[in-house]
């Protein structure tokens, strides 16, 4: 990180009346903000610098966590949460003098996060903590919140954009993936029925975190769950987006882009352990077309995915990091094997969701 090597540190610090004998190094291994660990050799803090190539609207953005924090102290006090410190002039952020947003957090001692889990008791605590925060959610006025990435699960506006690089087709890669494209076609009706249901109003807006994969789960050393982090796509949306994304996520038998797509597959031990963690919290508040579409969800937000992995693939690698050529169509193709599993297993996925409705 040579880039991180230049910051000066202590005009921020200052900021957050932190003195100069402060150790400072990276922390974490996020793809969007900078992290570093700041010790002053009491206690440890987490401090970040915002994205804001990515996010804009940095102090909405900032807005709605707090709103949501708070909320969320209110509603459970004895839970710990994400927590922001305030600077000396109030705000929850600053700013340092090449216009970079900073924020300064809790570090929550003694907890765990994964990247990727085979125990289900870790789908349960998963499924659990996400179900919590939505039930303490539940009430609260999502439109309050500032839509931080607009249109940002809305499967019509993804197709529309595919099939515009597909006719576009700028870098010539069409006319080698017809079996993709194709395999885009014949399901695009058929995934845009969530967008249908919430333009119909038949689905509630909520506050959604938008990012529930696994390693946004704290855990402490005895692999209880302990909160969501990562908040920063926080925004009114629908519950069906959090739910299909952290099964995507969380009960894949393969990686995201692994190449040997044979071995991609819904692990339905994790699934069923993730449902029942999710709607211990949840079945008292899920509407019921919410019930009726939970497990069908996870085959949405995979396919959206995949989806945008093709689309970047497309267009020219314009959007995701990748780390070789065609790193973008092998996560595509990933996403549709997994895609494909879940079609396959659909039935009996709906049914564990029933059963533990019920």
């Amino acid at each position: 990180m040579k880039e991180e090597k230049m910051v000066d540190f202590q005009p921020i610090l200052n900021q957050f009346n932190l003195s100069g004998s402060c150790k400072v190094r990276p922390y974490g291994s996020g793809h969007i903000n900078d992290t570093f660990m700041v010790d002053d050799g009491v206690s440890k803090r987490l401090l970040q610098r915002i994205n804001s190539h990515i996010f804009k609207q940095v102090p909405a953005l900032m807005d709605n966590i707090l709103k949501v924090t708070n909320a969320l102290k209110t509603k459970a006090p004895e839970l710990v949460s994400l927590e922001l410190y305030t600077a000396k002039n109030g705000s929850a952020y600053v700013s340092d003098a090449d216009g970079n947003f900073w924020r300064l957090l809790r570090f929550i001692p003694d907890s765990i996060s994964y990247d990727r889990i085979s125990d289900p008791k870790l789908a349960f605590e998963a499924g659990r903590v996400t179900g919590q925060f939505h039930r303490l959610l539940d009430g609260f006025e999502a439109t309050t919140l500032f839509v931080t990435l607009p249109n940002f699960h809305h499967m019509g506006i993804r197709l529309q954009r595919f099939f515009e690089a597909v006719k576009t087709d700028a870098q010539h890669r069409v006319h080698a993936i017809p079996e993709l494209v194709e395999f885009v076609q014949q399901r695009s009706f058929e995934y845009c029925l969530i967008d249908r249901l919430i333009d119909d109003g038949a689905l509630p807006v909520r506050v959604v975190h938008n990012d529930p994969k696994i390693n946004n789960i704290l855990f402490n050393k005895a692999d209880k769950g302990i909160c969501m982090i990562d908040l920063d796509t926080l925004m009114p949306g629908c519950l069906l987006h959090d739910f299909g994304d952290a099964i995507r996520t969380t009960a894949n038998n393969a990686e995201e882009d692994e190449p040997e797509t044979e071995k991609v597959s819904i692990n339905l031990q994790l699934f069923e352990a993730y449902v029942k963690g999710f709607l211990s919290e949840t079945a008292a508040i899920l509407k019921p077309k919410e019930i009726e579409y939970l497990a069908f969800s996870s085959q949405v937000l995979t396919f959206i995915i995949g989806l945008r992995f093709l689309t970047d693939y497309i267009e020219g690698d314009q959007y995701f990091n990748i780390s070789f050529p065609k790193h973008n169509l092998q996560r595509a193709k990933a996403q549709f094997a997994l895609v494909q599993s879940m079609e396959n297993c659909s039935k009996t996925m709906k049914e564990v969701v029933m059963n533990y409705f019920r």
